[in-house]
């Protein structure tokens, strides 16, 4: 979970700054285009890196750490459900802190915060360690999926409607897609060893992102992403010149 958390967050940072610009010269329509956009790319990075957990989690830790770590497969398959839709909903938490109108995220992450403490207290009596997932959990994904995008949205003065439809609805599908896609194969061909659960994670890699340029984005986002990958190719056939250019001096 630590590794799906800062892989989002270090991709949130230009996007706070842009979304802070966009702001600052009151386009609210490029500020809603780009929460839209951005809603879309983290549903798909955390709903992959998730759904790589759920789908493979306990061959994961039966070749990072050992068979007798498997039971704990428990506590992955609920955080990372719960990480799933927190992480998807990192560009609202962004919006209030663009806008400058972040005093009401400190006092939802206090609610949260306690609720964690309480309810991982209560449930760890019953449940163990699970318990202590779950109290961690289930008030994470009632902020994110109530307050906090609530918030965003009247910030942008954005509909309800839209931001499911445009933001979240094709990364959803996709996701289902590849689960989908992904349990018959994993079945056929189970994972027993390191080299094989490379090579799935690769296959998956590979699925995931078909989804995501088919099925989970617009043709905005796919005209984005190509223009991204040009531009890094002319920069690398820049560089690859310079130093063959230095190393002919």
């Amino acid at each position: 979970m630590g590794y799906m958390k800062v892989i989002v967050s270090s991709c949130g940072a230009p996007l706070l700054s842009t979304m802070s610009e966009l702001d600052g010269q009151r386009r609210t329509n490029d500020l809603q285009n780009i929460f839209l956009q951005s809603t879309r790319a983290f549903s798909l990075l955390s709903g992959f890196m998730g759904l790589f957990l759920i789908l493979d989690g306990q061959e994961i830790i039966r070749v990072w750490v050992g068979q007798s770590v498997v039971v704990d497969y428990r506590l992955v398959l609920v955080l990372s459900l719960a990480y799933i839709v927190a992480l998807s909903q990192h560009p609202s938490s962004l919006v209030p802190l663009a806008a400058g109108r972040h005093r009401l995220m400190g006092w939802w992450s206090v609610v949260e915060g306690v609720a964690n403490l309480l309810l991982s207290i209560y449930w760890a009596r019953q449940y163990g360690l699970l318990g202590v997932a779950l109290g961690t959990a289930v008030p994470m994904v009632a902020l994110r999926i109530s307050i906090q995008p609530w918030y965003a949205l009247r910030i942008l003065q954005l509909s309800g409607r839209r931001y499911i439809v445009e933001g979240l609805g094709r990364p959803l599908i996709a996701c289902v897609l590849f689960v989908l896609i992904s349990r018959p194969i994993l079945h056929l061909v189970p994972v027993t060893n390191g080299f094989q659960l490379m090579v799935t994670a690769i296959w998956q890699g590979l699925l995931f992102l078909f989804l995501s340029l088919t099925v989970g984005s617009c043709r905005s986002d796919r005209d984005y992403v190509i223009g991204r990958v040009s531009a890094m190719k002319s920069h690398i056939v820049r560089i690859s010149g310079r130093v063959i250019l230095f190393r002919a001096a």
